[in-house]
């Protein structure tokens, strides 16, 4: 079976080709590029921007690159043994972009995806959260949230494909949970805690395996 992994959970930040302003805020002229692991296949990752080495990580883990001049990228991500091979991806960075990598299992090889905030801006007074379905391993799933305007579950999308992203969804500040049924039925397959998103700000959720045998697990990537 093909499988495609994804990007999660929340590490200390790396330094990358830039600076940031006296707050920790993104400078003009800069980016922030948030690269993920959730690939089994691997113990660690070597994230490679522009031919510097800028992380490693492992599954589940995720690295937030600041002040990353905009402009023309290359992204490479290099498994153990590779000798500094690896499938590489070019993109390009434009001002106060947040850019989500996702590190994908194809066949053999471990692919970038990138994922931009198409959609991104919240508006004052409103939170907003996208949800990625990465989980390879899983039979044909429903992914469910319950929102802090809106307490009774409801599908994110449907159908929802093994690799698709939702749009952002929109609602007040505060409390969202998530869980995972079987497609078209409601008994609960796996449940994430309940998490906050403030006013303002937005997440991303990733329904992933938890291990190389399946089972599943998501991280919540808070994006700002």
């Amino acid at each position: 079976m093909r499988r495609i992994v994804a990007v999660l959970g929340v590490v200390a930040a790396a330094a990358a080709c830039g600076d940031l302003g006296p707050g920790g805020e993104p400078v003009a002229g800069t980016v922030t590029v948030r690269v993920a692991q959730a690939s089994q296949s691997v113990d660690t990752l070597a994230i490679d921007l522009d031919g510097i080495v800028v992380a490693g990580l492992v599954p589940g883990q995720v690295t937030r690159l600041s002040g990353v001049q905009r402009g023309a990228h290359v992204i490479k991500l290099i498994p153990p043994g590779a000798g500094g091979s690896g499938v590489a991806r070019a993109f390009t960075a434009n001002d106060y972009d947040t850019l989500l990598v996702v590190a994908r299992d194809s066949a053999s090889l471990i692919v970038p995806s990138i994922l931009a905030d198409t959609g991104a801006i919240v508006p004052a007074g409103k939170s907003k959260v996208r949800f990625i379905h990465a989980a390879a391993l899983a039979p044909a799933i429903d992914i469910w949230r319950t929102q802090p305007d809106w307490p009774t579950p409801v599908r994110v999308m449907f159908p929802f494909a093994y690799g698709a992203t939702s749009p952002y969804l929109q609602s007040d500040p505060g409390q969202w949970t998530t869980y995972v049924s079987p497609a078209d039925q409601t008994d609960t397959l796996y449940a994430h805690p309940a998490f906050t998103v403030a006013d303002g700000k937005r997440a991303t959720v990733i329904i992933m395996d938890s291990s190389a045998a399946g089972g599943l697990t998501a991280i919540v990537v808070n994006e700002d």
